[in-house]
């Protein structure tokens, strides 16, 4: 059957959490790096599908996500938000001293533990988001189809640009998103940052 891109219904959120787990190791699967499954998706994929539900768009088969896209039209307010309301209790849940699995759950933890609320926003891209699919989904011009339906959607808000993070070994997606326009901004160790105009 033809995969298909539809708007998020809350239904999903066990499908988007298992995707972000599985490509959660710089776009490779994740299982292994975690000492809980759901600590990923609780950090990349909850939030934005509590917050902007609007801009969560999904790739499925037979009615079942095999990948997605979200984010959020302000991070400014987005991360206000997540520090204010949404980080305290996974902050407790998940302690700064905790036993880690890997390093790469050693450096998400780190994120969770810092003030969301003073991280620099270049107005020129006021707007991020996550893109994450399933190796059955890759490879289809789903992608593509995504990005341009979620920035469509970020131009009417009245965006003026969008930024995304990917891991500097994910050459891979760095080269995905310079297809789509994206240029490299920032790289710093683990991150690298790109950028997309919509002005």
């Amino acid at each position: 059957m033809e995969m298909k891109i539809r708007e998020f219904h809350h239904s999903d959120i066990p499908h988007l959490m298992e995707i972000c787990l599985k490509t959660g190791d710089d776009g490779k699967d994740g299982t292994d790096c975690y000492s809980d499954p759901h600590f990923i998706g609780q950090l990349y994929a909850l939030p934005y599908v509590i917050h902007n539900p609007e801009l969560c768009m999904v790739v499925h088969e037979h009615e079942i996500p095999v990948g997605y896209i979200l984010g959020t039209d302000d991070t400014r307010e987005f991360y206000r938000w997540m520090e204010n309301q949404y980080l305290p209790t996974l902050r407790r849940r998940y302690p700064s001293g905790m036993q880690c699995a890997s390093q790469t759950e050693e450096f998400f933890l780190s994120l969770m533990h810092t003030d969301r609320s003073l991280v620099e926003v270049d107005p020129r891209f006021p707007s991020h988001l996550h893109i994450n699919l399933l190796p059955t989904a890759q490879g289809k011009g789903l992608g593509q189809q995504l990005i341009t339906r979620f920035t469509e959607k970020l131009s009417e808000l009245g965006s003026r640009g969008a930024y995304l993070h990917t891991g500097p070994e994910n050459g891979k997606a760095i080269a995905f998103y310079q297809r789509n326009g994206f240029e490299i901004i920032e790289e710093k160790p683990g991150s690298v940052k790109l950028a997309l105009s919509l002005m």
